[in-house]
């Protein structure tokens, strides 16, 4: 078993179920509780599907917490298309359980509809650091920012060198390191 983070309100309820144990967790099992917690959440009528109208019921709140920080409102139906694009349901009329289980992204759905500051983080992602994940997935984070900062300064640094009058030519030929 793995070694994960667990919520404060998790831990206290389990805590009172399964004791001192509750350390030694594995993470799929939390997530896939935190998913049916969250789908719970959203299925109002608990008839096991989450339906647009019920969705957009959520999706009412954010939007006027945006209004509320002067932020720029996304229509829902620009999110109802963003979420079912993410989660790929069976049917598109209606997702399930096992689409928000069987998707990677489900963290997201619900971010959307539950957590104004990663959504709009969300929204605001850059595409180039997007794309650079997905091209390059085994660099961290820190990899990209030195990528970046090194590409950067090398930059500068060539500026600097132009507008002194010892430019060298630059070989096209010639790639960044990373």
């Amino acid at each position: 078993m793995l070694l994960c983070t667990v919520p404060s309100y998790l831990r206290k309820l389990c805590s009172q179920v399964y004791g001192s144990h509750l350390s030694y967790i594995s993470s799929s099992l939390v997530n896939a509780q935190v998913v049916l917690n969250k789908f719970n959440c959203l299925d109002l009528d608990g008839n096991g599907v989450l339906t647009p109208n019920e969705l957009q019921y959520f999706y009412e709140e954010q939007l006027h917490r945006m209004e509320c920080m002067a932020q720029e409102p996304v229509l829902f139906e620009d999110i109802l298309c963003q979420i079912v694009d993410m989660i790929a349901p069976e049917r598109e009329d209606y997702i399930t359980l096992r689409d928000l289980k069987g998707c990677k992204l489900s963290g997201n759905v619900f971010n959307i509809l539950f957590n104004l500051n990663k959504f709009v983080a969300f929204e605001s992602r850059d595409p180039f650091l997007i794309r650079q994940e997905r091209e390059e997935p085994a660099l961290t984070e820190w990899d990209r920012f030195a990528h970046r900062e090194y590409i950067r300064l090398s930059m500068e640094e060539d500026v600097e060198d132009v507008s002194n009058g010892s430019a060298e030519v630059w070989d096209e030929s010639f790639e960044a390191p990373f």
